[in-house]
């Protein structure tokens, strides 16, 4: 009993009582007891093993409301295609760039073309305006200021070298999963870039030095969090100090050096914890929500400006337009399957009772014999490239099983993506306590496994710091291919009725019998006549 729900910081932990039901997981972090005897958690998470993607959370912000409903329309709308996109995709390109070329000078011209040609279809569906390679060009100017000037005065000294970039990590204990633009490899600096603008700020006069934005001042806070929760003995031993910065790299004094804000990370993980509950409702068919959802519901803030009148209200119109206009047939489709999806989705990521070894909590879950017994890990594995000595960066890592036959009951294949990590000899593999590298499987022999990075790493340093640990290698997990059911769904309720009709089977496919086949296929001859007239299906 807290009397109002407050603890003794001030955080009202009321909110999390209508989220509860028996059976529920909560992990309580660091409590402790007052003299009364009241447990007081510095947190409190629902469902630890269900992980959220702190990239989710801050999408459940804007300026009109926090809330996970805002998130739900994420889930379901287009995938986005604009050049301010593809800027932020180039402007990350080049981030990664400076970061692998400290001593060499890569002309704007050459990333520009490495770009272009990883990106044709969507720069050919959306032609990149007069004005893209000098807003690009800016961007590499600030990133390099950012790199080479601005981080090494503040802190007086940096090294490049000394960099990982992408890192993802695993915390079963917050319930967070996430993937950080650059981390120095002792977790002393932690970079997150954005290409477009900090907040706005009424009578700001300093247009070169950008003022943080909630939502990215959040992601930064839980990329701080889930360092210091999960290395919090490395930071309170070695008397570690974590410098967090935004990289805003779209103006001149692009580096935004912020410090732990307690009462915003509070309410982040109110968000996490919302968010967690409102996806369990959603798999439990909770997207009828969607049929009487108006923007002026999700206006929580009550805004009036232009943006929310001339942008964001007409764009929640047309996102939600679709479902109030289906029929009864089509609108019961569109919510038993995108209730049939989330529980997949929710299997996915916890498994069920019924089947074990069938989720990806069974990373943290399962213990090691359970693993080796699934072939669901490679473990003792040892470092074979890069090889000692070796400098530069890294695209892809060899690795040496240390008995022949452990391959041999596996489950990986060519082809797998997974997760590589290190652990120090003597402990047993824990994907939830070191950095991850997510990689794709190239080749498995006896001897060997090959694996593409991901992400290119800045040097060769970032593998060979541990070369006399254990490597283990499991299964990943892709957030991403569930967003594009969810938004397949959405746009088969959009599609014109034509279609909608000829996918509900409302109307028979169109065929043009006056085409005849050429030829004799014996008892394929109706088939292949059927196929020939087909215009449709």
């Amino acid at each position: 009993p807290w009397g109002e729900g407050r603890d003794g910081n001030g955080n009202d932990w009321s909110y999390i009582i209508p989220l509860l039901k028996p059976g529920m997981q909560l992990n309580l972090i660091r409590p402790r007891v007052d003299e009364q005897g009241t447990l007081f958690p510095e947190l409190i998470i629902l469902e630890p093993d269900y992980l959220v993607d702190i990239s989710q959370i801050a999408r459940c912000m804007d300026n009109f409301s926090d809330s996970p409903l805002v998130y739900l329309l994420h889930m379901i709308e287009p995938s986005a295609e604009s050049e301010a996109i593809m800027l932020g995709n180039l402007a990350g390109q080049l981030l990664d760039e400076t970061l692998h070329t400290q001593d060499e000078e890569r002309t704007y011209n050459t990333s520009a073309r490495r770009f272009f040609e990883q990106n044709a279809l969507s720069l050919l569906s959306i032609p990149p305006s007069a004005c893209f390679h000098a807003n690009a060009q800016n961007q590499l100017q600030n990133i390099r200021k950012a790199i080479r000037q601005d981080l090494p005065t503040q802190l007086g000294s940096f090294d490049a070298t000394k960099v990982m970039v992408e890192p993802s990590f695993f915390s079963s204990m917050l319930g967070l999963q996430g993937r950080m633009d650059m981390l120095q490899l002792d977790h002393r600096v932690l970079v997150e870039q954005k290409s477009g603008s900090g907040a706005f700020v009424a009578g700001d006069t300093d247009p070169s030095t950008p003022k943080p934005q909630r939502p990215h001042y959040v992601q930064l806070l839980l990329y701080m969090a889930l360092l210091r929760y999960n290395y919090r003995k490395q930071y309170e031993q070695n008397n570690h100090q974590l410098h967090a910065f935004l990289l805003y790299s779209k103006y001149t004094h692009p580096l935004l050096g912020l410090s732990f804000a307690p009462e915003l990370l509070f309410h982040a993980f109110r968000l996490r914890n919302q968010l967690v509950w409102h996806q369990f409702r959603l798999a439990e068919g909770g997207f009828n929500i969607l049929g009487t959802l108006t923007p002026e519901q999700l206006n929580r803030n009550g805004v009036q400006n232009r943006l929310w009148k001339d942008f964001q209200r007409p764009k929640i119109e047309q996102l939600l337009a679709p479902i109030r206009q289906a029929n009864p047939t089509e609108k019961a489709y569109y919510y038993r399957m995108l209730t049939f999806i989330a529980r997949e989705h929710q299997l996915s990521k916890l498994g069920n009772q019924q089947k074990e070894n069938s989720s990806f909590s069974s990373i943290w879950i399962d213990s090691l014999e359970e693993k080796l017994s699934a072939g669901n890990i490679y473990h003792k594995l040892r470092l074979e490239s890069p090889a000692e000595g070796a400098e530069g960066q890294v695209e892809q890592v060899v690795l040496r099983f240390h008995r022949k036959e452990l391959n041999d009951m596996s489950n990986f294949r060519p082809g797998d993506i997974v997760i590589l990590y290190s652990d120090e000899p003597d402990t047993l593999p824990d994907a939830c306590n070191t950095m991850v590298f997510r990689c794709s499987i190239v080749s498995i022999t006896p001897e060997k496994i090959t694996l593409n990075l991901r992400k290119t790493q800045v040097d060769a340093f970032v593998f060979l710091r541990h070369k006399d640990y254990y490597w283990a290698v499991e299964h990943d997990f892709f957030e991403s291919s569930y967003t594009a059911l969810y938004r397949g769904m959405h746009a088969f309720l959009s599609a014109p009725k034509e279609r909608r009709d000829l996918l509900m089977a409302a109307r028979r496919p169109k065929v043009d019998e006056s085409l005849s086949i050429k030829g004799e296929y014996g008892s394929f001859n109706e088939l292949s006549l059927r196929v020939r007239q087909a215009r449709e299906l």
